[in-house]
């Protein structure tokens, strides 16, 4: 059985790509700088799912780039209700109130 395909690691490669790019490097500079063989490097850049995410942050720090953990949207406050069980009502109100001003 196949694992399923990350959407981020598409991602972050294309982000690599360009910034390589940017810095007009080379792919082999870029394996250079960063220590990840050239084979690997091009693995990355394509967005790969079998790279190990360290060989990802490896790559982002030769260019001066971090691996952020970035969330697409933040939980509404039904939904944070419904997780957290609403148990603090008079801090429900406090907080619906802040957020309407």
């Amino acid at each position: 059985m196949q694992k399923p395909s990350s959407p981020f690691s598409p991602a972050i490669g294309q982000t690599l790509r360009l910034a390589r790019s940017a810095r007009h490097l080379t792919q082999a500079q870029f394996a250079a700088a960063s220590g990840v063989p050239l084979r690997t490097l091009i693995r990355v850049e394509a967005g790969d799912d079998n790279v190990k995410i360290g060989t990802y942050a490896r790559a982002a720090q030769a260019l001066g780039l971090h691996l952020a953990t970035l969330q697409k949207h933040r939980p509404t406050l039904e939904q944070l209700d419904a997780l957290y069980g609403g148990e603090d009502d008079a801090a429900d109100s406090r907080l619906q109130s802040n957020l309407a001003r």
